[in-house]
């Protein structure tokens, strides 16, 4: 499955997800215990902390920029992740740009260039 399809299939599993009764399993969630969040991976708890949503635990992350655009940090294979922007066009269920930043590079890297990137991005919009 190329990284487009997984991150549609996440996209597409989070929207039938969602309604006003919906009911989500415990072990997709992080664990609340005091107010204090408790992640089964350490790269959940550094993409949290960092503001990305946690789609799919310790393989999708994603930060959306607007209503047609998301960033999105997809783990490969062996902890090798890439980051990669989509963006769609108003009506469409495909992205019709995807735009690369990282290919193959561990976690904490493609963290820190997704981070870096969308620091860059809101510092062009101000």
């Amino acid at each position: 499955m190329g990284l487009v399809e997984k991150a549609l299939k996440v996209i597409n599993e989070n929207k039938a997800s969602q309604s006003s009764k919906a009911e989500v399993s415990a072990s997709k969630l992080p664990l609340t215990l005091n107010k204090k969040l408790i992640f089964e991976k350490e790269e959940d708890k550094k993409a949290y902390e960092s503001g990305w949503v946690i789609g799919v635990p310790g393989e999708v992350y994603e930060i959306m920029l607007n209503r047609f655009s998301s960033i999105f940090i997809l783990k490969q294979e062996e902890e090798r992740f890439d980051v990669v922007r989509l963006t769609w066009l108003k009506g469409k269920k495909t992205p019709f740009l995807e735009k690369y930043k990282a290919k193959n590079v561990p976690f904490s890297t493609a963290l820190e260039l997704g981070n870096k990137y969308i620091n860059r991005l809101v510092k062009v919009q101000k």
